[in-house]
């Protein structure tokens, strides 16, 4: 068995949980420049983990260590979601 894990540098790790060795660290240019605060398992698609950061960006990532950002719009308005 298998854990993803955020860490507060930004990174992703996969953990073997019968060793508690790391497989696999996520980082770098196309990872997360402030606290990855969530991670998840996409099973079954290409991207197959995605998580989250303070930055405000969702990392998408490949088992091979490939990733991709994409960037959130941050509201930072007074506005609710509720209607009038």
């Amino acid at each position: 068995a298998t854990a993803a894990v955020a860490d507060d540098g930004g990174a992703v790790h996969l953990v073997d949980l019968h060793t508690w060795q790391r497989e696999r660290s996520f980082a770098g240019k196309h990872g997360h420049r402030s606290i990855c605060s969530s991670v998840a398992f996409r099973p079954g698609r290409k991207w197959g983990l995605a998580s989250g950061g303070l930055d405000a960006t969702v990392c998408l990532w490949q088992r091979t260590g490939k990733g991709r950002q994409v960037q959130l719009n941050v509201d930072t308005g007074d506005e609710s979601g509720a209607g009038a």
